[in-house]
């Protein structure tokens, strides 16, 4: 978080923005780069937020796409096809054409016997001899397939001359047990080997998408989890070769939301801020209507206020909805209108899956600071012309 960007941005544009510091992100990739043998490759998930992709191109070697928005985005951004791992639950024919239409060359992910019987038909009408595929292993839910299918493809594959790469496997995000880890990677581990076993293909790689804990609401070493991750990762890292799929773990710290007060009220006992943001913009995971705190900063004239006064606030936002509280039995420090508050760690989700259509309100701008510099990344939205 820079305080003077911040204050900038805010004296020349107004709240509410987001800002993405860009050298604080580089600095937590190459820490968790380091934290990693050099068997094991960093995949960014775009989905938690693409405006970091042109960033993270310098740093990473893959990227997951899950939809036709997002491959236009690294096309828009001319990220190398090899970088790329096609991923995505639901892929249309018209979806693997457009990718060889620009000369796709990377890794096109196998999510259902569907998904193959499409690649096989495009390839063939197409005389595509050189594609590399990821079958997915299903969780137990609607991504990826079982066992058996995954077979009888690899199988199927071999005669075809497809390239199968190994097999990828996510089974959820903020997984705290590590437990869990130890258990996911053996079982992939037999499964590899039941692989090799039953279609004679040895499987020396595995995409695996571990949901690494981020930890939104308490002060901590975010690193060490990536750490204790590394020693049960370490154990398989000999074996196979390991691309670990992370997103929110990536971007979340480096991004802060600044929005300001518009309206102080007390009602009875209870004492009411209003800011210009609100849930639409501010997206915690297991935010429960502001009574989980994250990482919030009050702002008054570019200077940090201490939160020692004994009075509580709700801080709400600016819909017209209940559910639109940001932090509750919050202390501040006799807040006024113009103040700002800074909500820290939210360079994953936010941008992306609040909703921003509701209320037909702005859509804020969006900055990124690299190298003392900021730059725009997007101007304000008008919402209301989607909603009319």
């Amino acid at each position: 978080m820079n305080l003077n960007a911040i204050n900038n941005i805010s004296t020349e544009y107004g709240t509410p923005f987001y800002l993405f510091d860009i050298d604080f992100m580089t600095e937590w990739v190459n820490e968790l780069k380091d934290v990693f043998n050099s068997r094991v490759n960093l995949c960014y998930a775009i989905k938690a937020n693409p405006f970091l992709l042109p960033y993270m191109n310098r740093h990473l070697n893959h990227f997951e796409v899950c939809s036709p928005g997002e491959y236009k985005i690294c096309l828009k951004y001319g990220i190398p096809s090899e970088k790329i791992i096609l991923s995505g639950v639901y892929k249309s024919k018209e979806n693997i054409e457009e990718a060889f239409d620009n000369d796709f060359s990377g890794v096109i992910t196998l999510e259902s016997p569907n998904h193959f019987k499409l690649l096989k038909e495009v390839i063939s009408e197409r005389g595509i001899n050189n594609v590399t595929v990821l079958p997915r292993l299903t969780s137990g839910n609607k991504f990826g397939m079982c066992r058996d299918d995954i077979i009888s493809i690899i199988k199927e594959c071999n005669k075809l001359n497809i390239s199968v790469k190994g097999v990828q496997y996510f089974s959820g995000t903020q997984k705290k047990r590590f437990s869990v880890y130890e258990k996911e990677l053996a079982e992939l581990d037999a499964f590899c080997n039941e692989i090799e076993k039953v279609t004679g293909t040895k499987v020396n790689y595995i995409e695996y998408g571990p949901g690494l804990f981020f930890e939104y609401y308490e002060k901590k070493d975010q690193s060490e989890v990536a750490k204790e991750f590394s020693k049960i990762l370490s154990a398989y890292t000999d074996k196979y070769e390991f691309t670990l799929e992370i997103g929110r773990y990536l971007s979340a710290s480096c991004g802060s939301f600044i929005t300001s007060l518009v309206d102080i009220k007390h009602s009875d006992d209870k004492h009411y801020c209003l800011v210009d943001g609100g849930i639409h913009h501010v997206n915690y995971y297991g935010r429960m209507l502001g009574m989980n705190v994250p990482d919030v900063l009050h702002v008054r004239d570019g200077l940090v206020q201490d939160s020692n006064d004994e009075t509580l606030y709700e801080v709400g936002g600016a819909l017209c909805t209940v559910n639109d509280v940001l932090l509750r039995n919050h202390p501040l420090n006799n807040p006024k209108e113009g103040d700002i508050l800074i909500f820290n760690n939210t360079g994953a989700y936010s941008c992306m899956e609040s909703p921003v259509l509701f209320l037909s309100r702005q859509m804020p701008r969006i900055f990124a600071l690299n190298e003392g510099k900021v730059t725009m990344l997007r101007d304000v939205i008008e919402s209301f012309e989607f909603n009319s």
